[in-house]
């Protein structure tokens, strides 16, 4: 059973091991990928993000599927995620970043609509584990108010964690699923293993600020 690790003593520490840490993307060298990102976020309409595309199926579905939305999709995996900007059309963004990062420093604040954090590495390292209040707060920045994060996890206790993490925030409808399901959704509907959902509102006042 997967119980969360214990708090860590400084989130900060944590964002600069990360891919793509906070440091990283202050070098001159690195600066042309952020500013890629603020060009393809400058057309308006809504921007939805999803981490950890794995083969990218998914993602790649719903941006054929929706041209008037643009999709980011994050990835630690830097061949695929070389394939897959290979594939990606225009509306489309592949990154190999730590979202953790790209969402409390790199994006625009309120610019996302959605963010999509389909089954992440339950681990039991503090350091490498995604969901934790910094990250609830990185959401919060990068999120329009109102917009959307959607969680789903096939390991239970990971799902209640995420659901008292964003306890502050109102339920929603979950959106319509995507034309191509995840590798992991199909593995779980083979094998008959249980999935956990929940959808939330990001609430429309001053959230918290990221950590940093």
């Amino acid at each position: 059973m997967w119980i969360p690790p214990p708090p860590a003593p400084d989130d900060e520490a944590a964002l600069r091991g990360t891919l793509g840490g906070a440091r990283l993307f202050e070098q001159p060298a690195h600066r042309a990928k952020v500013d890629a990102l603020l060009a393809f976020l400058d057309a308006p309409g809504p921007v939805c993000l999803e981490v950890g595309v794995d083969y990218g199926g998914r993602l790649l579905s719903q941006a054929a599927a929706q041209p008037g939305v643009r999709w980011i999709g994050l990835e630690i995996k830097k061949p695929r995620v070389a394939e897959l900007s290979a594939k990606a059309p225009a509306n489309c963004l592949v990154w190999a970043a730590d979202a953790r990062v790209l969402l409390a420093r790199v994006l625009p604040p309120g610019r996302l609509s959605r963010v999509e954090v389909f089954f992440p590495t339950p681990t039991f390292e503090r350091a490498h584990l995604l969901w934790s209040p910094a990250f609830v707060a990185a959401l919060g920045r990068a999120l329009a108010p109102g917009g959307l994060v959607w969680s789903r996890t096939d390991v239970e206790g990971l799902h209640h964690y995420v659901g008292a993490l964003l306890a502050g925030w109102a339920p929603a409808e979950s959106p319509p699923e995507a034309p191509v399901p995840s590798r992991r959704e199909r593995v779980c509907a083979r094998e008959g293993l249980p999935v956990f959902t929940l959808c939330r509102r990001r609430p429309m006042g001053a959230l918290e600020p990221a950590v940093g």
